[in-house]
């Protein structure tokens, strides 16, 4: 049960951090990572290369992380 609602919490700070990231860093995380497309797919409806769909994923992923570990130094100052 405590898994459960662990689970939960992670979620949902996933999706508030997704929600605050830029439109195109949030398309490509939610469509590679949550929803698992084909990256040549994901190429053809971006209109880049799979070079440059590395790249993107790469500054994406940076940005989600930088945002991340901001609420997360948040939540433990207020604690």
């Amino acid at each position: 049960m405590v898994d459960l609602i662990a689970n939960r919490e992670i979620q949902q700070k996933v999706r508030h951090i997704l929600d605050e990231l830029q439109e195109k860093d949030r398309r490509i995380i939610k469509e590679v990572f949550l929803e698992e497309r084909d990256k040549d797919e994901v190429c053809r409806d971006l209109g880049v290369d799979r070079e440059y769909l590395r790249v993107l994923l790469h500054r994406a992923k940076k940005s989600f992380k930088a945002l991340y570990l901001k609420k997360m130094a948040k939540g433990a100052m207020q604690e």
